[in-house]
């Protein structure tokens, strides 16, 4: 059995949609505990008025942030299997399914992926997947690209695993998944499955991912977070990954000519980590000046990367055509107006 776990806060216009979507499962045997974590709208009120299926459960708590309530639903939960989905995105019906597979394929596993898509308003979008690994579940390296692999409405874990690397953080409003999720994959063996199982809501009202302000903080604590409980590691991967992502967020802000914010990031980062920056790219960063030839010795590792053929999740300006035709005409537009 499977125990599926919805954190809800202010999703109104879409938790119907997610709810329905688990309940629309090809195998039946999984416990919904969606945890409220302090709505304003009527999101909860829609879940009992519309669900009167036993295998949900719908749990209130004080607003406290998403990982408390991820972390609530994890403590509730019957299952060893926890499957995480957030309350603005859907399954396809054998997500479930082809997950078990997985699980029993690979027992010894902790963590276990699956290839989706990304849907933005605009009809724009990312599709996780690559033909490149066919179309049965292996094991793979998670640190040669955690955005390929890993997104949170796609992951499986066990309960164990969870518990060893202590949840997710509390207090995090951004990038507190990469956090709880890389953590996990250096302390198990990470499963994929290719066949894209379901769809992921970006860009749509209500979402803290909306919020940029404090991005470059928050991504920068993230990086320190991860770093920090694993600087003793030798995966050559997971620090030439760490590195890779503290490079393209440090990028983002120097083609934005923002040096106040690629100084805070410098300054804020890890100094054990800084340290396996040499002290030429580190000073180079800093000065307007050298700008150009910071910018290119970013770009150099990325090629780097490139050239090793990791995977790598491939944009579209018009996803719809990729999505199943039953699900393309829903997702496109969700319902924004109250109604369900």
């Amino acid at each position: 059995m499977f125990s599926v776990v919805i954190p809800l806060y202010n999703k109104s216009h879409t938790i119907v949609g997610t709810v329905k979507s688990v309940l629309a499962q090809d195998l039946p045997d999984f416990e919904l505990i969606i945890v409220n974590d302090g709505s304003t709208d009527d999101g909860p009120k829609k879940v009992d008025n519309m669900f009167s299926d036993p295998r949900v459960t719908l749990i209130h708590q004080e607003h406290q942030g998403v990982s408390a309530a991820r972390n609530r639903g994890v403590a509730s939960a019957n299952s060893q299997l926890i499957a995480f989905l957030d309350g603005d995105d859907l399954w396809f019906p054998a997500y479930l399914t082809r997950m078990k597979q997985a699980v029993d394929e690979f027992p010894n596993a902790g963590m276990y992926c699956c290839a989706g898509y990304v849907l933005y308003p605009d009809g724009s979008g990312i599709v996780r997947h690559s033909p490149a690994h066919g179309s049965k579940s292996r094991e793979v390296d998670f640190f040669q690209n955690p955005s390929f692999f890993g997104h949170t409405s796609f992951t499986v874990v066990r309960k164990s695993h969870f518990n060893l690397v202590g949840g997710f953080p509390v207090g995090m409003e951004h990038f507190e998944d990469h956090t709880f999720f890389h953590a996990l994959a250096l302390e198990t063996s990470v499963v994929f499955c290719p066949t894209p199982l379901g769809i992921v809501h970006k860009g749509f009202s209500g979402q803290a991912s909306n919020d940029t302000s404090t991005a470059h903080i928050d991504h920068v604590d993230k990086t320190n977070a991860v770093y920090g409980r694993n600087a003793e590691t030798q995966d050559s991967t997971f620090i030439g990954y760490t590195l890779h992502d503290l490079r393209c967020n440090i990028l983002t802000y120097l083609i934005r000519r923002d040096y106040a914010k690629v100084r805070l990031i410098l300054d804020r980062l890890d100094p054990r980590l800084a340290t396996r920056l040499n002290h030429f790219e580190r000073l180079i960063y800093r000065i307007p000046v050298f700008r150009p030839a910071a910018i290119l010795w970013i770009y150099g590792h990325k090629c780097t990367r490139r050239i090793r053929r990791y995977p790598r999740v491939i944009r579209t300006e018009n996803l719809i055509p990729h999505l199943p035709p039953t699900y393309a005409g829903r997702v496109a537009e969700p319902d924004t107006t109250g109604k369900s």
